[in-house]
């Protein structure tokens, strides 16, 4: 497959105005198993084709000169034609989740305007006409919804330059990526590691085996090996269903070649069974963010070594410093302050910055000696227990550590004496007075006094975004 003409130009040159090799056009390019549907080069080609004219024909039906096209993520097929045919007539794309246009349109629309552009297309028609044109030279640009872990989505924009993609590329070559590999595809087009990959996987000439719903791990398990999956990208949620399902251990995973996990923390008993399986070249993570402030990478022999690292500096310095922008020392908790040395400048909102350009979403840690990074958690989810900084992340970590615990979140409640406590929220195999019982006494080993839980609860589910994110804000009480 290396011979193909396609793959040897989608090795070298990530641009997504490209065109598909005519001799490529047999090859399936997408698998959608839900519906049994596949996909050639062929036809992405011709999809692409088809949508860029309309997509014309309605620019200049419209006398649009800098228009953008909304696309709800219904369909991953449809959801990745979009985006290359918008690409190849220069119109810039807004992804959204499924089934949310009918009630963010009006703000949506409002914010794109403001961004600049003269229209908004949106399933084929003109939704928003606006005389505030951006003066500066149009350019194509990519918008997705950040603000899993605020409940405050924020439109930010995603750099899809070839030289960006082709970082990106480098990065997934660390973790095992090759050109042509069978790719499953079990994120959302939505989310930004989801979208990357599937994209930057089709240039590469990757078949992409989408697992669309397919929610039940054992099903999914089944799929990777029945699919020869070689190489997917997930979030810890996902690897922690599938790590703790009956047939993990058993399940044909000789084909993987590598695993990458973004998109929050993983917790360690998770990370140490994936490790366990298939090998610390197989299994690795990187950290970033949705508005591309920078990223890190940490291979699963770096993890094995330092475990609970995010990993170091991809083509990215990365800082921690103290409420007054000053580096603190070596291990002490800060703000993490990035600077990309791929990316382009984004003046994504709800970003600081600083003035030698380093950047932060908020999220807090600390370096080793080594320049390794640990995240304690995010800004806003701190809170104190008697004067004392607790990350509920920090207890988390060491809930989900003890046997028979299958998800947790904590949160803060208010306590007449020390301002609040921490409270935890667990879901157990066995919710019982015992099971209660060890985890505080697994916390009172490996955690300090404040960053105990004063209070526990089993429960039967936990409110989760669909990449996995804890959404604090949505329990009551």
């Amino acid at each position: 497959m290396d011979a193909d003409p396609f793959i040897s130009w989608a090795a070298q040159d990530l641009s997504l105005t490209r065109t598909w090799d005519k001799t490529s056009a047999s090859d399936v390019a997408i698998s959608h198993l839900p519906s049994g549907r596949r996909v050639t080069f062929g036809d992405l080609e011709g999809m692409t084709a088809l949508t860029a004219t309309e997509l014309h024909a309605q620019t200049e039906l419209h006398g649009l000169a800098r228009p953008v096209v909304v696309y709800e993520t219904y369909d991953e097929v449809t959801t990745l034609v979009g985006i290359l045919a918008s690409a190849r007539v220069g119109l810039s794309t807004c992804l959204i989740r499924p089934g949310t246009w009918s009630a963010s349109s009006k703000r949506l629309s409002a914010e794109l305007e403001t961004a600049g552009f003269d229209g908004v297309l949106y399933d084929g028609a003109l939704i928003v006409r606006s005389q505030r044109v951006s003066s500066t030279p149009a350019a194509t640009h990519l918008f997705l919804q950040s603000g899993g872990t605020t409940g405050q989505p924020r439109l930010i924009r995603m750099d899809l330059s070839p030289p960006a993609l082709s970082g990106m590329l480098r990065l997934y070559r660390q973790a095992g990526w090759r050109t042509g590999l069978r790719q499953l595809i079990m994120m959302p087009m939505y989310h930004a590691a989801g979208l990357l990959s599937a994209l930057i996987g089709v240039l590469d000439g990757h078949q992409l085996i989408v697992a669309g719903t397919l929610s039940d791990s054992e099903k999914l398990l089944a799929a990777i090996g029945a699919e020869s999956i070689e190489w997917f990208c997930a979030t810890p949620t996902h690897l922690r269903l599938l790590a703790f399902s009956e047939g993990f251990e058993s399940a044909r995973l000789d084909s993987v070649r590598g695993v990458l996990h973004t998109g929050a923390a993983c917790d360690h008993e998770t990370k140490r069974r994936w490790l366990d399986l298939l090998g610390g070249d197989r299994v690795h993570e990187f950290y970033s963010s949705t508005e591309q402030v920078g990223l890190t990478f940490c291979s699963g022999r770096e993890w094995a070594e330092r475990p609970g690292t995010v990993g170091r500096g991809y083509l990215t310095r990365i800082s921690v410093r103290d409420p007054a922008g000053r580096p603190v020392p070596t291990g002490m908790v800060g703000e993490v302050y990035m600077r990309s040395l791929a990316h382009a400048r984004n003046a994504a909102p709800g970003v600081r910055r600083t003035n030698d350009g380093s950047c932060s979403v908020g999220d807090r840690g600390y370096l080793d000696a080594d320049g390794y990074l640990f995240l304690v958690g995010r800004e806003g989810d701190m809170f104190t227990v008697g004067g004392e900084n607790v990350y509920p992340l920090e207890l988390e970590r060491a809930i989900l550590e003890v046997p028979g615990v299958r998800d947790a979140m904590v949160r803060p409640r208010s306590h007449r004496v020390l301002g609040s406590i921490a409270e935890a929220l667990v879901i157990a195999d066995k919710p019982t007075k015992s099971t209660a019982l060890a985890i505080k006494a697994h916390c009172r080993r490996s955690l300090p006094p404040a960053s105990r839980p004063y209070a526990l609860s089993f429960v039967a589910a936990l409110p989760r975004t669909e990449v996995g994110k804890l959404r604090r804000w949505d329990l009551d009480g």
